[in-house]
């Protein structure tokens, strides 16, 4: 019977605990949620950190130091994207009616003597640059050119910008090719 009440006597104070540790067990719940928020919040602000590249490439330079203080839109780095390389060439006026989107062209550059590369005409611009004020004169004419982009294969990625190249633009067949012109890609 001693033995009895005695664990009846630690059942009832069991039982008295059993509120105690139920408001533990809320509080416990409570500091997980709490943590759970605190978690989420830490990882939307390590996103705000975090830098994309808006395509795929390869840092050319880059324009910080470690412990540098970024403003919002700064420029952290540059990048270049080979897939997508091109030169620009000049072409004068009396030559450019000669030429069509799509054209191909040859293009070689200083710093890899007798390599080629193959490219095609994408872009041809509509003004003519280095135009004097006033185009009185033939000759005045004959100084318009106009910008015209070649793409060109890169996939080795041998081609830097601001290298110095020749392009030979290949003419229609019933046209004879157009002498090389100097450029930078």
């Amino acid at each position: 019977v001693t033995q009895a009440r005695a664990t009846l006597r630690q059942a009832r104070e069991i039982e008295q605990q059993v509120p105690v540790r139920i408001a533990e067990a809320q509080a416990a719940r409570a500091q997980v949620v709490q943590a759970e928020a605190a978690v989420a919040s830490a990882r939307a602000s390590l996103d705000k950190f975090r830098l994309i590249a808006p395509s795929s490439g390869m840092i050319d330079d880059t324009h910080l130091r470690v412990g540098e203080i970024v403003k919002p839109g700064s420029s952290i780095a540059t990048m270049v994207d080979f897939t997508d390389t091109w030169v620009t060439v000049y072409v004068p006026e009396p030559m450019i009616s000669r030429l069509v989107i799509g054209q191909s062209a040859t293009v070689n550059v200083d710093g890899l003597p007798g390599r080629n590369f193959n490219g095609t005409i994408r872009r041809i611009a509509q003004q003519a640059e280095f135009t004097p004020k006033f185009v009185q004169t033939y000759e005045e004419r004959t100084r318009t050119v106009f910008a015209v982009e070649i793409a060109v294969s890169n996939e080795q990625g041998l081609l830097k910008p601001g290298m110095p190249a020749d392009a030979v633009i290949q003419a229609a067949p019933e046209k004879q090719a157009l002498q090389p012109v100097r450029a930078h890609a």
